[in-house]
């Protein structure tokens, strides 16, 4: 996309949030920092993550390039997405991009996982090398009312913030 088009979208949407993320810093994504600080929006970047190596290795570099740049709109990074719900990497390898993400910037990063992903013992082990983790929470799955949804959010959320707090000290 244009940085023209890219900027008429965010302006747009400003109206109604003043923080945006995105999953990638792959083409046009790349450019999205320097709209944000032009419009003074926070932007949560994203390294997306999958099962193809050379792929990962070549957005975690664009995207420590990217924080390289000390754009102010960066507030957070999540280095993946759901990469251990759908087993895109080994945690080992997740955690090897965390860390060396961690090392390009001093802007938090993070990783975003389902809550049932959150449960497992891979999960915990990214989530002690992270400087905060990602909730999902899908309660429309669930053919949920309003205030069934707005309750299984409630709970879902406090129950895994309670597990980081315990185990690791952190928010979610």
């Amino acid at each position: 996309l244009p940085i023209e088009r890219i900027k008429a979208d965010l302006i747009r949407i400003k109206e109604h949030t003043n923080c945006v993320r995105i999953y990638s810093v792959e083409g046009s994504f790349y450019n999205m920092a320097e709209v944000t600080d032009e419009l003074g929006m926070d932007l949560i970047v994203g390294a997306w993550i999958e099962h193809d190596e050379k792929k990962n290795d070549i957005e975690v570099a664009r995207l420590g390039k990217l924080l390289k740049e000390n754009h102010p709109s960066i507030k957070k990074v999540v280095v993946g997405n759901e990469v251990l719900a759908f087993e895109r990497q080994p945690v080992e390898g997740l955690i090897d991009y965390i860390k060396y993400i961690k090392q390009q910037t001093t802007v938090p990063v993070g990783y975003a996982d389902l809550y049932q992903t959150w449960k497992t013992e891979e999960a915990e082990d990214v989530a002690y090398y992270a400087d905060f983790v990602g909730l999902h929470i899908f309660p429309y799955y669930l053919n949920a009312t309003y205030d069934q949804a707005r309750q299984a959010h409630i709970y879902t959320f406090e129950d895994i913030q309670a597990e980081m707090r315990k185990k690791f000290g952190k928010e979610t």
